[in-house]
């Protein structure tokens, strides 16, 4: 329309498209393969929801215990023992501590969906198992993108720096792009891709190079893909059964040290008591 290219007309009409998908379509309506890209580009963001929901999912009960420990632990500081060894009970003291630990709580939330969203592997890199499950769906992404490219009928240097520029791992985008520039050069990428210095894993190398040589590139780079998928899947789901279990320690932790306070008062009453002189019920200073 108006003789815009296909970039411009989805920069104009599809703003709200992410910009790899919009690259994806324009190569893949240069070379005639758009309702092939458009079903590959269904199945990935499928896949992507589907990544989503299982995270979600696995952050429903870790987020149940810390709101119930907010609800729970402040009740141990609502008691205080007086010194005739009359039980008070401080109820102003409960919604002030229950907001705080909330605001603690969702704090944290909104920090860790930041950290998650953005999903940089240097900030996840942090996590035990989660800087595996980033680093496995990385590489996930990276294959599916490449192939897609590919599929679309973009070169090799198209393909490779379009994908390495769509990856939140700077390093293997770096890397990518270092292939790119070589591949623009004529030089193949497989010959880039050195076990003993390359950021790839060995059997992204070894299928990639296999599928140049023998004409199932693409091919190899959905296997490559649904493999890293699995193994991210994995670690995933590893995640999901373990920070469960240290989110369930760190909060009986927290109950436990209010009930700890709660029984040292109370012992530190009765210690009192059993003083030389001191009769139960007797008030000091009388």
């Amino acid at each position: 329309e108006d003789g815009m290219t296909p970039q411009e007309t989805f920069e104009r009409y599809a703003p709200w498209m992410p910009q790899t998908d919009r690259k994806l379509l324009v190569a893949a309506q240069s070379a005639g393969k758009l309702p092939e890209t458009l079903t590959n580009l269904s199945v990935r963001h499928n896949e992507m929801e589907e990544n989503i929901s299982r995270g979600i999912s696995a952050t429903i009960y870790p987020i149940f215990v810390v709101h119930l420990a907010a609800f729970v632990a402040p009740v141990f500081s609502l008691l205080e023992f007086g010194s005739s060894g009359t039980l008070t009970l401080h109820f102003d003291r409960y919604l002030p501590q229950v907001f705080v630990a909330l605001g603690v709580v969702w704090t944290l939330i909104v920090i860790a969906a930041i950290f998650f969203k953005q999903n940089n592997p240097r900030i996840l890199g942090i996590f035990p198992i989660i800087k595996d499950y980033s680093k496995m769906q990385s590489y996930a992404d990276f294959a599916t993108l490449l192939g897609s490219f590919l599929k679309a009928g973009a070169t090799f240097e198209v393909a490779w720096r379009e994908a390495g520029e769509s990856s939140q791992d700077s390093r293997l985008g770096d890397y990518a792009c270092r292939i790119a520039d070589s591949a623009r050069d004529g030089v193949p990428p497989g010959k880039m891709l050195n076990p003993k210095e390359t950021y790839f894993p060995p059997e992204f190398i070894s299928l990639y190079i296999s599928g140049e040589q023998t004409g199932q590139l693409e091919k190899n780079l959905d296997l490559l893909a649904r493999l890293f998928q699995e193994k991210a899947n994995l670690k995933l789901k590893q995640a999901s059964e373990w920070y469960p279990i240290v989110v369930f320690l760190c909060v009986a932790v927290y109950v436990g040290w209010g009930i700890v306070r709660f029984y040292n008062q109370y012992l530190d009453l009765l210690m009192s008591i059993l003083r030389p002189g001191h009769t139960l019920g007797a008030h000091d200073g009388k």
